[in-house]
């Protein structure tokens, strides 16, 4: 009885302070509440040292010598969390936002070779101020501009 008493009077006192609303959860915080507590009365008992450790530090202590511990296991074997993939499907890393990059201006208005093309690719059209998508692309410049009956990016980018 001398002991369920002890062990529960410094679990109460030193109690670790989780709240959760799962009932599986507040039983895993006592267990482990119950073998902190334990392994430092074993350690009191044992050792004979003139001070010991106060319980405050000894947990501490387990503490981080398991967060140490997790750290190193982790790194020294590269473990990653997930499936596994062989190096072959990996597939390459998409790039996002990435367009075209904008012809100098003596090339874009010189008037020689500036042909439409169609292209499978649907890119964001380059002129200033527009905002819409298009397969044409300019066989000179290598630039996507809308080319339609509505709207002729194609001249006035190359115009201005």
């Amino acid at each position: 009885m001398g002991g369920v008493d002890l062990l529960d009077s410094i679990i109460g006192m030193h109690r670790t302070k989780l709240k959760s609303k799962k009932w599986y959860h507040r039983i895993f915080y006592h267990l482990i509440d119950m073998m902190v507590v334990n392994k430092w009365l074993m350690y009191r008992k044992e050792e004979r040292v003139d001070k010991p450790m106060k319980l405050s530090e000894f947990t501490a202590r387990i503490a981080n010598s398991l967060c140490s511990s997790a750290v190193k296991s982790v790194k020294c074997r590269g473990r990653k969390r997930g499936r596994p993939t062989t190096e072959e499907s990996q597939p390459e890393p998409k790039r996002r936002n990435v367009c075209a990059p904008f012809p100098q201006e003596d090339l874009r208005v010189d008037g020689l070779y500036h042909v439409p093309r169609w292209c499978l690719k649907q890119g964001r059209c380059r002129r200033h101020g527009c905002r819409g998508t298009s397969r044409v692309v300019c066989g000179k410049c290598g630039v996507h501009l809308c080319f339609t009956p509505k709207q002729d990016c194609f001249s006035v980018f190359h115009q201005m």
